[in-house]
């Protein structure tokens, strides 16, 4: 935490479905965000006229062009578009003053005596797409790693420090944006080919987003991922997004290494007709760009839902081309795969050996990234399922790590769906699982397919309080998990599940859609409980929680200041079984989004577009002596 430290968050307006994204500065003593923003690219694009509509930087992809000249074209002009994306956008007749519309010209409004329904601004509403920065490099990345190029990266990345600092976001404008991080001024946007072709003109339908005949749609809905990658005997930044939820169906990838001059790197969409195109789906969570196999580097992505295969399958496009190979898993249909951890066996060589996904049938996989998978084939490694035997839904992309003590790979992974309307009210019992994935033992492996009753050891959540407001100061509220017990209790275990299952409310639809991350030597976890009708108008409460990663216990020491009064003790402890332990989770009356951490400090933004930031501890554990000195007195 320092000074000049900046917070970004994208927003969503009901209604109007308009969106923005905003930069707050955070107070390098306190960690607390700022009230008013520095900067908002919503006001930004707000008042445009015909005039200054025309000069923004907006591309789009026309698959029918001859050439890659031809097919990445200015959004301005309906003779550079493929006759299917003008006829999607109201024929040779219409097509122009549709692609004004788009770009923001308010001459075409209702209020302006158009057709066309009015907006507050032209940028679209932003959901579940996360705001990614861009800056300078690290210039020790790669420091150590031997493979082709890293001894080059040094050199790239401190070529690269005068890179003046982007964010980018995609919204449902149909859009990828590009912003200057320090004003907020948009420099670059991009309309997927697939969007345009799958009823972006409907944002026009001045009853869009308010009846059922013109819903609210995730035209360009997805996570973003900005990654370093070597080819062409040079290292590039590279962007790579997907339309998410959207019935596009699409992912992009764009060389940003100068922000100033992005180049256009490729599309692939379902529709497309190319090779392993019907596995592509509605594709949720961060791709993930890695070197794999013979050195080649690679975008690596779950297929999502509801590809014309029906199948869940790992996707690995080339990172120049796009090309696509799908690793398949079974013929089981209705079903797609979440987005992959991915491991590295060795480090120093860079290569990518595995990936870990889970399917929508609960069913977790692995993948051979190298050549001896010849067949492009995965692995079934374990199924996730209640109590009952009902299957949980993985939707959420997996978190791989190594035990420092047994050297044993881990993934961890929440279980629930937050995809449609009847996932709202779906109070199955989800839970948070760890499971040894790689070992020495092979049966840790293997035996994971016997099930959770035996295979896992259950932890739970043991104890909770409810949030109490009249206290002074207010808590938030807090949850207990099943303390370390002596001995762990993981012999003869293959990993760990919890019920998320509240001692208080019971069942409450409770679920992890997000990943999980680690911060120091804890594991974290967000997971949120729904109460709405509507999925695009969501609303509800959820918990950032925290325990031991290859136990699946209650952290140890304090971590969590569930008070906020800035100190470490006895008050941000809840008892259980007459002792007093450390929080193991902090509840929240909104729906909270992953936490980003700076510092110690623990910044939160809410589904309802408020924010908090609060205190915690660090790292828990026992501290070790690293090195000593003796003073002898001469």
């Amino acid at each position: 935490l320092a000074t000049g430290t900046v917070t970004y968050q994208s927003i969503y307006h009901t209604g109007k479905w308009t969106g923005d994204l905003k930069a707050f500065t955070v107070d390098p003593n306190t960690g607390a965000i700022a009230a008013a923003p520095t900067w908002s690219a919503g006001t930004n694009l707000s008042g445009l006229t015909t005039s200054t509509a025309s000069t923004r930087n907006i591309h789009t992809y026309n698959p029918a062009g001859a050439n890659a000249n031809k097919q990445y074209v200015a959004f301005s002009d309906p003779t550079k578009l493929s006759s299917t994306e003008v006829t999607a956008l109201g024929g040779s007749a219409n097509a122009q003053s549709m692609i004004n519309y788009l770009r923001g010209d308010p001459y075409y409004e209702q209020k302006n005596n158009g057709t066309y329904r009015n907006r507050d601004t032209a940028l679209g509403d932003i959901v579940n797409s996360q705001p990614v920065y861009e800056g300078a490099p690290d210039p020790n990345r790669f420091n150590g790693p031997t493979f082709t190029g890293s001894s080059t990266y040094a050199t790239f990345a401190s070529n690269e420090l005068s890179r003046s600092p982007t964010v980018f976001v995609a919204a449902n404008d149909g859009m990828l944006h590009a912003f200057d991080a320090g004003t907020g001024t948009e420099t670059f946007a991009y309309v997927p080919g697939a969007v345009i072709t799958n009823g972006l003109s409907t944002l026009s339908n001045p009853n869009y987003g308010a009846v059922a005949s013109a819903p609210h749609q995730f035209f360009n809905d997805g996570d973003l991922t900005i990654a370093d990658a070597y080819y062409s005997s040079n290292w590039h930044s590279v962007l790579v997004g997907t339309t998410g939820r959207g019935p596009a169906k699409a992912i992009y990838a764009f060389d940003v290494t100068d922000p100033a001059n992005i180049q256009f790197l490729w599309e692939r969409s379902s529709g497309d007709g190319l090779a392993n195109s019907s596995y592509i789906g509605q594709m949720t969570g961060k791709p993930i760009v890695a070197q794999t196999a013979d050195g080649t580097w690679s975008v690596l992505m779950g297929n999502g839902y509801n590809s014309t295969n029906g199948s869940a399958a790992l996707l690995q496009f080339d990172i120049q081309t796009g090309a696509l190979t799908a690793y398949t898993t079974d013929a089981s249909t209705s079903n797609g795969l979440a987005a992959p951890a991915v491991w590295l066996a060795d480090p120093t060589d860079g290569l990518s050996t595995t990936a870990y996904a889970g399917d929508l049938l609960g069913r977790v996989w692995s993948f051979d990234l190298t050549a001896a998978n010849t067949g492009h084939t995965g692995t079934h490694v374990f199924t996730a399922t209640d109590s009952s035997g009902n299957a949980q839904p993985i939707t959420a992309g997996l978190l791989a790590g190594k035990d420092p003590t047994t050297s044993n790979v881990w993934v961890f992974f929440g279980t629930g769906a937050y995809l449609n309307s009847g996932d709202l009210t779906n109070l199955q019992t989800q839970s948070w699982y760890g499971l040894i994935v790689q070992s020495a033992t092979n049966s840790l492996v293997s035996n994971l397919l016997s099930g959770r009753s035996s295979a896992l050891v259950q932890r739970s959540i043991v104890a909770e309080v409810a949030a109490n407001s009249s206290a002074t100061p207010p808590t938030l509220g807090a949850r207990v998990f099943t303390p370390l017990p002596s001995p762990n209790g993981m012999a003869g275990k293959f990993g760990w599940y919890i019920d998320l299952t509240s001692p208080l409310n019971g069942a409450e639809g409770e679920r992890m859609v997000t990943p999980n991350q680690f911060q120091g030597s804890l594991l974290i976890g967000t997971s949120r409980i729904p109460v709405a009708t509507d999925v695009c108008n969501p609303s509800g409460r959820g918990w950032i929680m925290a325990l031991d990663p290859f136990t699946g216990t209650n952290p140890s020491d304090l971590f969590f200041d569930v008070n906020g009064d800035g100190k470490f003790d006895s008050s941000d402890k809840i008892t259980y079984n007459g002792k007093e332990y450390p929080a193991g989770g902090l509840g929240f009356s909104s729906i909270p989004n992953n936490p980003i951490f700076v510092g110690n400090t623990m910044l939160v933004s809410f589904d309802n577009g408020k924010t908090s930031s609060l205190n915690t501890a660090g790292s828990v554990g026992g501290l070790n002596r690293v090195s000593w000195r003796e003073i002898v007195n001469q």
